[in-house]
């Protein structure tokens, strides 16, 4: 049993061995939730919570929180109006979080600076043909070191990280650049287009071009909002 306070929230999956009730002191409860649904939702959910647990703490003004209550007026005034809208934002959504759980992770743990570096170093050049010895080469650590480390502090692989920040990316540049996939796949660090619309859709659950064309979109499903 966990009560609780201000500022946390919990982070499960439906359905499960789990309830949630209110305390006897307490008449009512408000409270904001978010359904996520596919592939990707659950890896990342298994992911996250083998790393940092089911409750989740964030003050109101965090980045995760602030997002929420944007995602929701989008939802009210009626800007998300087909699933694959839906799905960038959720998958916008999963990328603050696990930013914000990579931060919580450097705050409360002395992140080795070969770690740091090369975090930096995937930043800065996730769009060129980065390999995993490049990033073993930037530490100058062994590979075998690195890579425990590497997966200790950040919580996935190198590969893992520099493949969400490829896509994090591709996302925005799908949504709001004309540019043929091909182009797109090149500007995100993918030389060959049919690869990079394979790992895309491992990633998301949606090929490129589905997340092009938004033109032919459909009703928004599993999407919750009392």
């Amino acid at each position: 049993m966990y009560r609780l306070t201000k500022n946390q929230a919990f982070w499960i999956e439906i359905p499960s061995n789990h309830c949630y009730y209110l305390p006897d002191d307490s008449t009512e409860w408000e409270f904001i939730y978010i359904t996520l649904f596919g592939e990707t939702m659950a890896q990342f959910y298994h992911q996250l919570t083998a790393s940092h647990g089911h409750i989740l703490t964030y003050p109101e003004y965090s980045p995760v929180i602030q997002f929420i209550f944007k995602w929701i007026n989008k939802v009210e005034q009626e800007q998300v109006k087909n699933s694959y809208r839906a799905s960038a934002l959720g998958y916008q959504f999963l990328m603050i979080l696990g930013e914000s759980l990579e931060e919580n992770i450097a705050q409360t743990k002395t992140v080795p600076k070969p770690i740091e570096d090369v975090i930096v170093f995937m930043k800065r050049n996730y769009a060129q043909d980065l390999s995993l010895n490049d990033c073993v080469e930037q530490s100058r650590l062994s590979k075998y070191h690195f890579t425990r480390q590497f997966k200790k502090y950040v919580g996935m692989t190198p590969i893992q990280y520099l493949t969400t920040l490829r896509i994090q990316k591709a996302i925005e540049l799908l949504l709001n650049d004309s540019s043929p996939i091909e182009t797109i796949a090149e500007k995100v660090g993918y030389q060959n287009g049919n690869y990079f619309a394979k790992v895309f859709k491992k990633q998301t659950g949606k090929s490129p071009t589905a997340y092009r064309q938004m033109q032919l979109s459909m009703p928004v499903d599993h999407w919750f909002i009392d």
